[in-house]
């Protein structure tokens, strides 16, 4: 009977305890909790106050972040746990100042690196975004398939109404030639989604980004086929007074196919914001 009541007592102990540390496991963010983090490129200006935000980890509740030992901002600027960069530069950086941020929740974190260009007091940082649907497509390839492919497709969600599709085959590019008033840093986006009814994960094995040439990295995402989605460029890119080139590669890979053919995700724009005037002349692909 002490014997049976023994091992009662104990089965409840090790019920409770397994429940509280469950629970506690939960609260600190750990188990199964993964951080997913990639960085990005900032901007502010000398005189005025910054808006910047480092605060995209996904992947648990309650992330916190700060400055990684060793990482620091440019004078005047400081990262809040909230992810926030508060503060109002007094000096203009030379180029774009790299730092790394740690994000956290419990247990559980993850780190990356970011890039933030100070410009110089009275800098108005420029918007300039370019419709997909009006690049260079001389090198763009249409997937094979039993459809008719339509390159410039309409769609409410796309930013003027329009945007790139069914293209793939490796090597398949698309081109958009513009010129900067001067040489500059800029921050890169690209607004995309999937060009299949599944989701497409958008990275460098998927998707390459080519500034004048040279490749540029940036933060990988997961494309769905509904709605259109940014990445950025991590650290900001190198423009020429004068002419410049953005290239969207396909490159030659197996990672996404659709009937037995690699295919680039659906394009809407590219976007730059930095201190020059940029001129763009569209291609007519209608």
């Amino acid at each position: 009977m002490k014997s049976k009541f023994l091992k009662i007592l104990i089965s409840t102990v090790c019920m409770v305890c397994l429940a509280l540390g469950v629970a506690a496991l939960s609260a600190c963010g750990g188990g199964d909790k993964k951080i997913t983090y990639e960085g990005g490129s900032l901007t502010a200006v000398v005189g005025e106050a910054s808006s910047a935000t480092v605060a995209t980890a996904t992947g648990a509740d309650g992330i916190t972040y700060a400055l990684k030992d060793g990482s620091s901002l440019p004078s005047q600027l400081t990262l809040g746990s909230d992810g926030k960069i508060t503060g109002t530069p007094s000096e203009a950086t030379s180029s774009p100042v790299k730092f790394t941020v740690v994000a956290t929740a419990g247990s559980a974190s993850a780190e990356a690196e970011f890039t933030i260009t100070v410009y110089p007091a009275g800098t108005t940082v420029m918007t300039f975004r370019m419709e997909a649907e009006g690049a260079i497509l001389d090198d763009a390839t249409t997937m094979a398939g039993s459809f008719t492919p339509q390159t410039v497709r309409s769609n409410e969600k796309a930013s003027g109404g329009k945007h790139l599709s069914d293209l793939g085959q490796a090597g398949c590019k698309v081109l958009f030639e513009f010129t900067s008033s001067a040489e500059t840093t800029a921050t890169l986006t690209v607004c995309v989604k999937s060009s299949m009814s599944t989701e497409f994960v958008v990275n460098t094995s998927t998707f390459k980004i080519l500034v004048n040439g040279r490749e540029v990295n940036f933060r990988s995402a997961t494309a769905t086929a509904n709605d259109f989605i940014t990445i950025s460029t991590r650290e900001a890119v190198t423009l020429n007074d004068g002419d410049n080139t953005i290239e969207l590669v396909l490159p030659d890979n197996d990672v996404n196919m659709l009937n037995a053919t690699p295919v680039m995700p659906h394009i809407d724009y590219v976007e730059l914001a930095g201190a020059a005037t940029f001129n763009w002349e569209p291609e007519d692909n209608e």
